[in-house]
């Protein structure tokens, strides 16, 4: 008996969706070889945006299937592993004065990284129930850190003179090192978020973005800036809470 043509597209939507948050993560690899930060900003949005949707649109359909999340997981090495990680080496080994210091953090922190969101993604798919998956992840998600990398990638390219500097590349080592601890090792819970939390970290990410752009004047730098602290905002506010309900114990 042969499927309705309808049927067959409904259940295509789900890895549809994932097809395109693969498409965006490579048009944002393609934006930052070309040097054109604020296209690769909002293609990495849009990765993001099609890899949230994917299971969500499997779960409203009520199309899921075994190779769904397969398709997905293989997806996100893509756009939150090899993506990330390769801007990290393009980053660092296009520093406008290259040293010793800058080449070998080109490779190392690339391929660290790289590592890191692969083991993150093996970890995900092994360790956590449906039930967990939907209430939360133990451990940082891969998408919130490759975004904050992205858009810091994307601002340094845009202000090479103000952010390529020995004390900045140490300090953006230190936070890439603790976002792969995050992913990799740590237990911490990190929640979906419901509407309200979503509301006010959009609302102090687009105060931060206004102050970025009446200083700098640019789009790209108040896109920029508006994911950074958007991803950050839920990376190590999670962070905080951990720590305040330890002294609380």
């Amino acid at each position: 008996m042969n499927i309705p043509l309808k049927s067959k597209f409904v259940r295509s939507i789900p890895n549809l969706l994932t097809f395109a948050s693969v498409g965006c993560g490579f048009t944002t690899l393609a934006q930052l070889l070309e040097q054109n930060y604020t296209a690769a900003m909002i293609w990495m949005c849009l990765a993001v945006l099609f890899d949230g949707l994917d299971g969500k649109a499997a779960n409203l359909l009520g199309v899921k299937t075994e190779s769904g999340p397969i398709l997905d997981s293989l997806s996100d090495v893509i756009s939150f592993a090899f993506l990330p990680g390769f801007s990290l080496y393009l980053f660092f080994s296009t520093a406008p004065e290259t040293q010793v210091l800058t080449s070998a953090a080109a490779w190392v922190v690339g391929i660290g990284y790289t590592l890191g969101g692969l083991m993150r993604l093996v970890r995900f798919t092994v360790s956590q129930s449906d039930r967990d998956r939907g209430e939360g992840f133990v451990g940082l998600p891969s998408p919130p850190p490759a975004g904050l990398i992205i858009a810091f990638v994307s601002l340094a390219g845009q202000f090479p003179e103000a952010l390529y500097h020995l004390t900045g590349l140490l300090f953006f080592c230190l936070i890439i090192g603790v976002n792969v601890y995050l992913m990799t090792f740590s237990n911490i819970v990190y929640w979906r978020w419901g509407a309200l939390w979503i509301a006010l970290q959009t609302g102090s990410s687009l105060v931060f973005a206004a102050i970025a752009y009446y200083y700098l004047g640019t789009i790209g730098a108040f896109l920029a800036i508006f994911y950074i602290a958007f991803c950050g905002i839920y990376i190590y506010s999670h962070i905080a809470l951990a720590i305040l309900q330890k002294f609380r114990q």
